[in-house]
């Protein structure tokens, strides 16, 4: 699998197809770094913001698991993606 063919992250079926969409923003939180005070607070507010309304809309606070697509077991994590969804799309 080509790294362009792994930019997306999401398994979906679209038109009886298969495949990947991007569905999250991900950062390291150690590159807040590159923001300066002001910045970080205005990324924490509207992190705040969109965590309220998930709430709000009775939807649960999410954790997720993620996977460098350079690492050497991206394709291997896309598989088991795949597989887990075979037959639920």
């Amino acid at each position: 699998m080509s790294k362009d063919e792994r930019k997306c992250q999401f398994p979906v079926m679209r038109n009886g197809n298969f495949g990947k969409y991007k569905k999250f923003h991900v950062h390291n939180m150690t590159d807040e770094y590159y923001l300066n005070d002001s910045e970080r607070q205005m990324l924490h507010t509207l992190l705040n913001k969109i965590r309220e309304g998930r709430l709000s809309n009775m939807k649960k606070e999410n954790s997720y698991v993620v996977v460098n697509e350079d690492e050497p077991y991206a394709d291997k994590v896309w598989g088991l993606i795949k597989e887990s969804y075979r037959g639920k799309v």
